[in-house]
């Protein structure tokens, strides 16, 4: 079984959605978009998904979306993170990166009111730091900071107390590179930072 059935349009009421070790599905139903009331969708082990469709934008109750692989270039009917810039309730984001074209610079400027935030990149993302690189300007709420797949041998510019003045917890995780702290890591125009971070180069 590849895909969701469109019959799920019919749960109006649905809250929760989790898909769990799901390899073969490859796409979700633009149905999916229709549930206005869900909560939260949790999506884990789904390896072979390309992206969500568009539409997430009706999502306007979401609070928790775990998973999200937005489209790159060639998947016209698919979502972009700046589509995700509707859903004015969502504190808790797990974006997963597969390819350089599924991020555009600056996208996730639109999404100021998040307060966790995960980012899974691949192998084949390895150029994403530059684009990223703008990001976290606007992310003064953030919290909470997971970074898998970091490229590079010391932390990027962006990570400092200056760009995330709230941030509180940061694991960076699957960065076998990575082996310095950038000099501004700790201090930026004397605001200092007070975090609890997790450094694992090579495991959970």
């Amino acid at each position: 079984m590849k895909k969701l059935p469109n019959s799920i349009t019919n749960l109006r009421k649905l809250q929760i959605l989790h898909l769990y070790n799901w390899p073969n599905l490859r796409r979700l139903p633009p149905s999916v978009t229709t549930l206005e009331q869900l909560n939260i969708m949790q999506i884990f082990g789904c390896d072979s998904l390309e992206c969500m469709p568009k539409g997430f934008s009706n999502l306007h109750n979401l609070q928790t979306l775990w998973g999200f692989t937005p489209a790159s270039w060639r998947h016209k009917d698919g979502c972009r993170v700046a589509e995700l810039r509707h859903l004015n309730q969502l504190k808790t984001l797990f974006i997963e990166i597969k390819s350089e074209d599924q991020i555009v610079e600056g996208e996730l400027n639109v999404l100021s009111q998040l307060q966790d935030l995960k980012i899974r990149a691949s192998n084949g993302s390895s150029g994403l730091a530059g684009k990223i690189n703008g990001w976290f300007s606007s992310l003064q709420q953030l919290e909470k900071l997971r970074l898998y797949g970091l490229q590079g041998v010391t932390t990027p510019t962006w990570l400092n107390p200056t760009s995330l003045p709230n941030l509180r917890h940061l694991s960076i995780v699957f960065s076998e590179r990575l082996v310095h702290l950038n000099p501004i890591f700790w201090d930026t125009q004397n605001v200092k930072w007070m975090i609890w971070m997790n450094w694992m180069r090579n495991g959970l």
